[in-house]
């Protein structure tokens, strides 16, 4: 079963659970030594997925607001935001999200190289649904297609060195879904400032992805601070506080992160 899945009833692309494994070589590399230990995502398996699910599902749903070519680049944009913040290539950016995808495929970047082939030919799949008057049944075979190549991405993702880290198993459960800090933060009497790694990953999932909902407007992307004996931090997977010993509540205090692209600080709740 594939991760991500099209649903030809619906018309839309579906989340059915994480179906990727860790390779062999990273399960070296992040050997877990010590019991209660697990490998850990900064970006985690589902916000991944769902970046890339929504991405496909705006192609989808706006066929009567942009020519064929424009929205199969604009979808493949979207995509190509969760490569670049799972990898960390901030330098991938575009200034406009229409060249996003010309742009990318000219990086010249050992890790991006992976990704380019498969991204070449989910736009090609896509500016023909875009272009041209097929049946439903032709639909349905370019659709199994492109199911086949997010699934690639996303095992491609899931595998990420940049992405991933050896933490705490009871504390990486604990988070779920939400955001892994990986680099110390700042903790202050009113605030908790974020490094610079954390920020460029959330200054790119903010601008380059989409969210859920109609209208993609929901946003996946949270992060877990709690007060616990008049101390405050944030959820992360290396905390060194046995999770079953603290009953935290959670905390108002607002995080901050740097904005790489507006050049200024931002409240992450924002």
């Amino acid at each position: 079963m594939n991760s991500i899945q099209y649903d030809f009833y619906g018309k839309k692309f579906c989340y059915m659970g994480r179906h990727s494994e860790f390779t062999p070589e990273i399960k070296r590399r992040f050997e877990q030594r010590d019991k209660g230990t697990a490998i850990c995502h900064r970006i985690s398996f589902y916000l991944m997925s769902m970046g890339l699910q929504n991405a496909l599902n705006y192609f989808i749903k706006n066929p009567e607001c942009l020519d064929g070519n424009t929205l199969a680049k604009s979808s493949c944009s979207y995509m190509i935001g969760m490569i670049l913040a799972v990898t960390g290539k901030i330098n991938g950016l575009s200034d406009e999200r229409i060249n996003m995808l010309d742009h990318f495929m000219g990086i010249r970047d050992d890790i991006l190289d992976k990704y380019k082939p498969l991204m070449g030919e989910m736009f090609g799949v896509l500016k023909f649904l875009g272009e041209q008057s097929i049946t439903e049944e032709q639909v349905h075979w370019l659709m199994l297609g492109v199911e086949g190549y997010v699934n690639r991405i996303l095992d491609y993702l899931n595998n990420e060195p940049y992405n991933l880290r050896l933490g705490m198993a009871s504390w990486n459960a604990s988070i779920g879904s939400a955001f892994d800090i990986f680099e110390n933060y700042e903790t202050e009497e009113d605030q908790f400032r974020l490094s610079e790694g954390d920020s460029k990953v959330i200054t790119l999932l903010k601008h380059t992805t989409l969210g859920g909902g109609e209208n993609f407007d929901k946003s996946y992307l949270y992060i877990y601070t709690a007060e616990w004996q008049s101390q405050t931090f944030i959820y992360n997977s290396r905390l060194d506080i046995p999770l079953s010993a603290i009953e935290p509540e959670e905390s108002e205090k607002p995080i901050l992160y740097f904005d790489y692209i507006d050049q200024k600080f931002r409240e992450f709740r924002e």
